[in-house]
């Protein structure tokens, strides 16, 4: 976990516990943290401005971790009131999300504007992966965690087109 992390202005505002979070990497203005094997979730800076070039740094980060673990990643994203996020940035998190590698994103939005900015990008966006806006924490990671069991799994193929090896065969899901 970041040292500091804990009195990130974001953290504190949504009123989060991270220990146990494993930062992946801290870019274009955002903390990128594992929660669990499936689950990213993004931090970004208290007054963090989302551009084309900064959208797309994150999502690698993203799909590279998700590479290497070889399986598909829910997204947690923490909005915050003073967050801000122009045309282009919209569009990549809109048009240039890759369901490949991601099975669900969740807004987490703890303002009236942060609940405006999520629902301008719900209103945006492709249908595909689902998308949804919460107010609580836990209910959020519950929703990813619940969808991951059916839209979950592994990363057919990875990006330059070569296959993953299928996960092994097992018992039906719910059949223990």
């Amino acid at each position: 976990m970041s040292p500091d992390i804990a009195e990130h202005r974001l953290i504190q505002h949504h009123d989060l516990d991270p220990a146990g979070w494993t930062l992946l990497e801290r870019i274009a203005g955002c903390q990128i943290f594992l929660v669990s094997p499936t689950v990213h979730v993004l931090v970004p800076d208290w007054e963090a401005h989302d551009t084309v070039e900064s959208a797309r740094e994150i999502q690698q980060v993203v799909w590279r971790d998700a590479d290497a673990r070889g399986q598909r990643q829910a997204r947690v994203v923490l909005l915050g009131p003073r967050n801000r996020q122009d045309a282009g940035a919209r569009r990549i998190w809109a048009c240039e999300a890759d369901a490949q590698r991601t099975y669900c994103t969740a807004l987490l939005c703890a303002s009236p504007m942060a609940r405006a900015i999520a629902g301008f990008a719900m209103g945006l966006r492709r249908q595909g992966r689902p998308m949804r806006m919460f107010g609580r924490w836990r209910a959020a990671l519950s929703w990813c965690e619940v969808l991951g069991r059916d839209l979950g799994g592994p990363i057919s193929r990875l990006a330059d087109g070569v296959p993953l090896p299928e996960r092994p065969a097992g018992p039906p899901r719910g059949s223990r």
